[in-house]
């Protein structure tokens, strides 16, 4: 089976844990977030490659710098700061997947099922899209999807 497997570039968000959590992590703060794609099958393309790296640049890598890079991720229930953020002109977006908290685990689900419906569609021949996300330098969570 070929692997590729490409490092993103980092961004710089800000998020905190709800739903009760009981530590440091429920009060406002941010990480340097590193990412990196694995991508895997076992036919290359009529090109001799398994998917172009500037394709992964494309709906991955810029995706991440266009919607995460510099701005706060707010879960679904984290309705009380929104007014405040607009009003001091503070980037934010809302997580995709609704009533969960914005952990590492689940950022990775979120990116590897995007980017896998994304470059499935232009390259058939993937198997598997596997993305990590570190929220410090020793700290990572995977997920890999093989099918949706």
């Amino acid at each position: 089976m070929y692997i590729l497997e490409k490092t993103l570039r980092t961004t710089n968000t800000a998020h905190y844990l709800g739903k009760d959590y009981p530590k440091a992590c429920k009060h406002p703060h941010g990480h340097e977030y590193f990412y990196r794609i694995r991508i895997g099958g076992n036919k290359l393309n009529d090109f001799d490659m398994l998917v172009d790296f500037s394709d992964i640049k494309k709906h991955c890598d810029d995706w991440l710098q266009q919607n995460w890079d510099h701005t706060t991720i707010f879960s679904s229930f984290q309705i009380e700061p929104r007014e405040f953020w607009d009003k001091m002109g503070w980037r934010w977006v809302e997580f995709p997947v609704k009533d969960v908290n914005t952990t590492s685990e689940s950022m990775s689900e979120f990116l590897a099922k995007k980017f896998y419906k994304e470059l499935k569609e232009l390259y058939p021949n993937i198997e598997f899209v596997e993305v990590g996300v570190w929220e410090t330098r020793d700290s990572a969570a995977f997920y890999k999807v093989e099918s949706l």
